[in-house]
């Protein structure tokens, strides 16, 4: 259920959400930009959770002897991805818990800000760790869980829902990917906070992006007057010096490589990544 709603809401902002999405997007340039310490040479790459493009794109002109295939659970997203004559992209609706594609069919696996809207992480990175290849790579960026934390500080006390999603732990997920048979996980984080001048702007911010709390304590009724009054009030404490309103973001960057370099494992337990990767 949860997949289907967070389906619906961002088919729902697939207009809106290039515009909007600023954070994401910066999010995915860090993270594209790590591939300069890589000299890779990929045939087949995955953009996971794509939206309209932008970065399927970027790894098409990174690596343009590759196929690049943008994959998403809105079609709606889908068709924003503009056709660029150079840059061709093969496009993909579906399930990120149930991928359809074969196993070992990609070198790189890229998932800028999709993971963290999965059902059930152990299923996922299992059947990212099934179509990747032995020898490819997993690049991808989530949520920890001091993401919205002022949203979360400002409905304390005001009812009894929750209204932010429950973001998994970095460690967390270095444990899960090494259970779904990944080489080295490396997972690394950093704060960023957005700044709006009104708790209006910010709500209609994330609106457009298609950002909604799913879960089984989310009031999936209507708002009343009083309840938002109340939680604008709280947030309106948090005004910085600059008079505008924070909203943190806890970023988690992570990578891992395909199940055969596990074979490179050294008597003293080291994992032996071939130098024919490294850039520097």
């Amino acid at each position: 259920m949860a997949n289907l709603l967070v389906q619906n809401n961002f088919s729902r902002a697939a207009n809106s959400y290039q515009e909007h999405a600023k954070v994401q997007f910066e999010i995915g340039q860090r993270l594209i930009e790590r591939f300069d310490y890589y000299s890779l040479d990929p045939q087949h790459i995955l953009d996971i959770g794509c939206g309209p493009g932008i970065f399927s794109h970027q790894l098409k002109k990174r690596f343009p002897k590759s196929l690049v295939t943008a994959f998403d659970n809105s079609s709606s997203m889908l068709q924003k991805i503009k056709q660029k004559w150079r840059y061709k992209i093969a496009k993909v609706a579906g399930d990120m818990e149930s991928l359809p594609f074969k196993n070992n069919s990609f070198d790189i696996i890229f998932a800028n800000q999709s993971i963290h809207w999965a059902d059930d992480y152990n299923l996922l990175f299992k059947e990212i760790s099934r179509i990747l290849k032995p020898t490819g790579v997993l690049v991808f960026s989530t949520l920890g869980p001091d993401t919205f934390k002022e949203i979360r500080q400002s409905w304390q006390g005001v009812d009894e829902y929750s209204h932010v999603n429950n973001f998994q732990d970095m460690h967390l997920l270095g444990d899960l990917l090494l259970k779904s048979k990944f080489s080295e996980p490396v997972v690394d984080m950093e704060y960023i906070t957005v700044r709006y001048p009104s708790v209006k702007a910010m709500a209609n911010d994330l609106k457009s992006q298609g950002v909604q709390h799913q879960g089984e304590k989310a009031n999936k009724g209507l708002m009343s007057p009083r309840r938002w009054q109340q939680y604008t009030k709280n947030y309106e404490l948090l005004r910085d010096q600059d008079n505008l309103l924070p909203l943190t973001y806890e970023v988690v960057y992570g990578q891992a490589w395909g199940f055969e370099l596990k074979q490179s494992i050294g008597n003293n337990g080291e994992v032996i990544v071939p130098i024919s990767v490294l850039k520097r």
